[in-house]
Parts: structure tokens; C-alpha cells; sequence
């Protein structure tokens, strides 16, 4: 007999999606994140600011493992964020008008505004196509314990880069 499981064990497939700020903030309520060191007003602010002017800000790259037990008990999914968590909470801080815009060199004129002098959720803003996020799935099942360690050795290679 064939053991299904270690046939179909392989790589993870990374897919790179274009969200809106929007979706991106609706995303952020799905995700599991460890929290790590939180980022000043000022450096959230930058990425609004690189939005603004159509600059993609740093990727998020989230992981959504193929759980035995989320797959017996049909729960939702279990999306573990591996980087850009920062990212993530600047743009949902700034849907839900917690993030008031500061120390902005390149729009100064923007230091002061939060969503609404966008003109809100509906605004061409937060409906711009522009934060790369790439979604990480795998074909095999994995037990709760396998998932915190294949978590820890993805997250790893991205120290580096920026988390």
C-alpha cells in the first residue's frame, strides 16, 4: 500500500498576488502572527507614502500549510505570516484610521492626513492594485508541530532581508 502522505510531499508554492490596501487590511485579520518589534508612526507612515507616489512596498509573504486537524474540523484557514508583518499593520492601521500620517520628507504635505483626505475605503487609493503579497502553500498534511517548525525555517530566510 502506498502511503499517500509521503508521495505527495514536495515544495512550497509561492504565488504572488497584487492586493489592494483594502484587501490587504481584510487579509491581515485572517493571518496568525507573532508579533515582533512594531514600527514608529513615522516609518508606517513611509509606506502610505511610497503608495502614493505607485512604489510597491516591501512584500508580505504568508504561508497557509495543509493542517490534518483544520482539514477534520473544516476550520478556516491557518495563514502564517513569514514576513512583512510591519507592512501588513501600517496599511491596515491607516484603513482603520489609526495611522495619522508623519515625518514624511517626499510629501510633507500629506504629514497630518489619514484615510479621509484620501476620501476613504472607496477612494481610488485604497482600491489601487499595488502591495505585493505572495501566498506559500504545500501539498502535504502536517501536524501542528511540524507547522510551528517549518514556520520557524521559512521565517528564517527572511531575518535577513527584514521582519
Amino acid at each position: 500500500m502506498i502511503d499517500l502522505e509521503k508521495a505527495i510531499k514536495g515544495s512550497v508554492d509561492f504565488e504572488c498576488h497584487k492586493f489592494s490596501f483594502v484587501n490587504t487590511s481584510q487579509f491581515f485579520y485572517e493571518i496568525r502572527i507573532d508579533k515582533g518589534k512594531e514600527w514608529s508612526n513615522d516609518k508606517k507612515s513611509k509606506i502610505i507614502e511610497m503608495a502614493y507616489f505607485r512604489v510597491p512596498p516591501p512584500p508580505i509573504i504568508i504561508w497557509e500549510p495543509l493542517s490534518k486537524v483544520d482539514f477534520k474540523q473544516r476550520r478556516d484557514r491557518d495563514l502564517r505570516l513569514l514576513a512583512g508583518h510591519n507592512v501588513a499593520k501600517a496599511i491596515h492601521d491607516f484603513e482603520a484610521y489609526n495611522l495619522t500620517l508623519s515625518g514624511l520628507e517626499h510629501a510633507p504635505h500629506l504629514n497630518g492626513a489619514d484615510l479621509s483626505y484620501f476620501g476613504g475605503f472607496e477612494s481610488q487609493f485604497s482600491q489601487r492594485k499595488i502591495v505585493p503579497v505572495y501566498l506559500g502553500k504545500t501539498g502535504w498534511f502536517m501536524q501542528p508541530k511540524q507547522i510551528n517548525k517549518m514556520v520557524k525555517q521559512l521565517r528564517s530566510y527572511y531575518d535577513l532581508y527584514y521582519l
